[in-house]
This record gives C-alpha cells, structure tokens and sequence, in this order.
C-alpha cells in the first residue's frame, strides 16, 4: 500500500465518523494543502459542502448554519494562518456552546520553524482554546491522497 492509499484510507475513515458522530455539514475555505480532505468531503453523497474563499466569513457562516440547524458543522482551511481568521467565530462559538468542529492541514512542522516561522504560534494560539464537547480542533499534517 502506497502513503497516498494509507492517507486516503486514514482519511475516509476519520470522515466515516464524523458522520457516525452527526456531523454531515462542512465550511470549506480551499487551499492547497487541505485539498484532498476537501475533495473527499465533497464528494460524499452524505455530507452537503459550503465554499467560501474568505476565512472569517466562512467561519461566521457555520456558526450561524450550527445554531440555525442545532447541529455541528465543520470548518476546513489549510493553514494556522487560515485558522486564525477563524479565531472570532470560534471564540463566540465557545461562548455559545455552539458546536464546531476545525479542521485545518499545515505545512510540515519542519517548515514552520525554518521558513514560517509565524505559523507555530497561530497554531498554539488555538491550542489554547479549551477542547470539549462543545468545540473541538483536529490538524492534519501533510495530506498526500488519492482524491
């Protein structure tokens, strides 16, 4: 088995439950780093999508998608940077005890320490944000799959 075809596998069985948990809804804002997760995501007949380019406004609109629909919805982007225009929603979702899930797909470590360096700190900034049942943050590192 390739890395591709063991993250693909990884992959469908981590969407696999999500559903299993109730969560059929996902904001995706794109990048290249996330697009395979995405694709995957979107191409399942049982999860409905959202594309919304800009971070903040994505962020926002699942807030409102989880409190309208009083179910959790995902968030997807590809980078801490990407994640940290979540930050607003994400805070008023705690608050709210409004249900989100964030997802996001980072560079290799190595490389935020070496080249991007402001990358680390943006992701320990939401690491800091307390993890329960109502919010939780999932970080996948480089995804090589086959979408």
């Amino acid at each position: 088995m390739t890395t591709k075809q063991e993250m693909t596998k990884y992959l469908l069985a981590f969407i696999h439950g999500m559903k299993e948990l109730g969560m059929n809804k996902i904001v995706i804002s794109p990048g290249s780093r996330s697009t395979p997760l995405a694709l995957l995501l979107h191409r399942d007949p049982e999860i409905e999508t959202y594309i919304n380019v800009d971070e903040r406004s994505a962020s926002f609109f699942a807030l409102g998608l989880a409190k309208g629909e009083r179910t959790v919805v995902g968030l997807l982007c590809t980078s801490g940077t990407a994640a940290a225009n979540y930050y607003p929603a994400i805070c008023e979702a705690e608050a709210s005890q409004i249900p989100l899930v964030v997802l996001t797909a980072d560079r290799p470590p190595e490389c935020n320490v070496i080249a991007f360096g402001k990358e680390a700190s943006l992701l320990q900034s939401l690491k800091n944000i307390q993890q329960d049942q109502f919010m939780s943050i999932y970080h996948f590192g480089n995804l090589y799959c086959q979408t």
